[in-house]
């Protein structure tokens, strides 16, 4: 290393490595100015992406000052396009999130997305995007299952009402075995009973309720379950089902 020496000094003198060194005049270096320093480097850096539903870009601003960085995401095929900003401190890592989903008219088979960052001035380009891909697979629909047939019938001994009803489930046209079946029993005097039961081999669940009134009876099918099913009460054929006993 050198030693800079003030305008008119001379000779030779040592620093702590204790070797010699020649006393360099500062006035023959332009007055002392020291050299500039280095540019401030300018770089964001698209660190990854993930996918699906929620698309999350990892961003990272390797430059040494804070900056707004715009970030882009592309999807292929597909055509989904949407850009965002996010602002980091130097050095600073963050997480941009983007919403994405299929529908009836997605392309099946591989989805890329492509994240590309923008920074005015970035002076490494090489890191500027990064890509994610997903598989679209051709979903299943879950069977739909409805009330086929429902009956309502009346025993009656001495002052006893026997009341039975059974519901048939079933969905696309096949019967339904293993569903739970809940109906609802409405007496002459308004009062109502809930009751459960699952359905057997053949679809069909039994209900059994013992009553004194006469009158009107009413037996409504309120809801059926079973696992990776659903209920569609709109495609009935039948819902309620009605009786009068004298």
């Amino acid at each position: 290393s050198a030693l800079i020496a003030a305008s008119g000094s001379s000779g030779w003198s040592g620093d702590k490595d204790s070797s010699k060194e020649p006393l360099l005049n500062a006035a023959s270096l332009g007055g002392g100015t020291p050299p500039p320093p280095p540019p401030t480097p300018i770089d964001a850096q698209a660190v990854s992406v993930s996918a699906p539903v929620t698309i999350n870009v990892s961003v990272k601003n390797n430059g040494s000052a804070g900056a707004s960085i715009a970030v882009a995401l592309a999807e292929t095929p597909g055509g989904f396009a949407q850009t965002k900003s996010i602002s980091l401190n130097a050095g600073a890592t963050g997480n941009v999130s983007y919403s994405w989903a299929t529908n009836t008219s997605t392309a099946t088979g591989t989805h890329t997305f492509t994240a590309t960052v923008s920074l005015a001035g970035d002076t490494n380009a090489g890191n500027n995007t990064a890509t994610a891909t997903t598989n679209v697979v051709a979903g299943t629909t879950a069977p739909s299952m409805s009330v086929s047939n429902l009956t309502l019938t009346s025993t009656k001994r001495g002052s006893v009402i026997q009341l039975a009803s059974q519901a048939t489930i079933k969905a696309n046209g096949v019967a339904v075995s293993g569903a739970t079946a809940t109906v609802q029993f409405t007496y002459p005097n308004g009062v109502t009973q809930t009751q459960s039961a699952n359905t057997s081999s053949a679809g069909v669940a039994t209900f059994a309720r013992s009553a004194t009134l006469t009158g009107v009876y009413t037996v409504t099918v309120t809801n059926v379950t079973k696992s990776g099913s659903t209920y569609d009460a709109d495609g009935n054929t039948i819902t309620t089902k009605s009786l009068t006993v004298q």
